[in-house]
């Protein structure tokens, strides 16, 4: 019994650490923003890349397992898929499994936003031009004090 207790935790413990791993391969692969253009040559390269709602996926070693056939990946392979892979009814542990595919976000990253003239100013009006203090020292006044003999 304590083994099998011990067993559950370490799976858990296995199962938490892959998750946890994934996720900040995702977090990595957040900003990385996949144009039309690269995604079509991924094709001519020999990869099965699919644009499924806005995120990429590359799929090229799963090509073989899929369940509905090779041709039908190939087919939609460097093109935006969300309508084929919605239209198959794909259920929700498939959608789920697709994370670890995804390489980078589907179409062109988002413009930087410049600051708007007025937050601009308002930030210059924070900083302050520092404050040059002059101290005048003046040399201590020393008098000769003889000693009284």
């Amino acid at each position: 019994r304590f083994c099998r207790l011990l067993f559950s935790f370490f799976c858990c413990f296995v199962w938490r650490c892959e998750e946890q791993k994934q996720e900040q391969e995702e977090k990595k692969m957040a900003d990385k923003w996949i144009s039309q253009e690269q995604l079509e040559e991924s094709k001519d390269e020999g990869q099965v890349w699919l644009a499924i709602d806005g995120k990429v996926y590359d799929v090229t070693e799963f090509v073989d397992e899929h369940p509905g056939g090779v041709d039908v990946i190939q087919e939609v392979s460097g093109s935006d898929a969300s309508n084929s892979f919605h239209d198959a009814g794909h259920s929700d542990a498939t959608v789920k499994s697709l994370s670890k595919y995804f390489v980078g976000n589907f179409g062109t990253a988002p413009p930087v936003e410049e600051p708007k003239a007025e937050e601009v100013k308002a930030e210059e009006a924070k900083i302050e031009e520092p404050v040059v203090v002059e101290a005048k020292i003046e040399e201590p006044v020393v008098e000769d004090v003889k000693a009284e003999e």
